[in-house]
């Protein structure tokens, strides 16, 4: 799988959490398997376990810093979202 259309023949969360294995591999590590298919969850997730899920990932806001986990949608939050979304979308393609 080198390119968009070999993406569009596999299933997305297959090919992606075989490519977040390939990474963990390489760099070592273990990776669990619910986070890479959560991370295509997170706009149905409540905003509790949204904070939680993107500080676990180690995703932060638009100053680099993790969330506060209290809750509370805001430009922080909202920020650590869109960076886990352009992730997913830089790994699906």
């Amino acid at each position: 799988c080198d390119n968009a259309e070999d993406v569009k023949i596999y299933n997305p969360n297959s090919l992606g959490l075989s490519i977040a294995k390939g990474i963990i591999n390489i760099i070592g590590g273990q990776i669990e398997t619910p986070i890479i298919v959560n991370i295509g969850r997170i706009d149905s997730m409540n905003t509790n376990d949204l904070q939680a899920f993107l500080n676990k990932l180690g995703i932060t806001d638009y100053e680099g810093k993790a969330l506060i986990v209290d809750g509370f949608p805001g430009k922080r939050t909202d920020s650590a979202k869109a960076k886990a979304k352009a992730i997913l979308q830089n790994i699906l393609g």
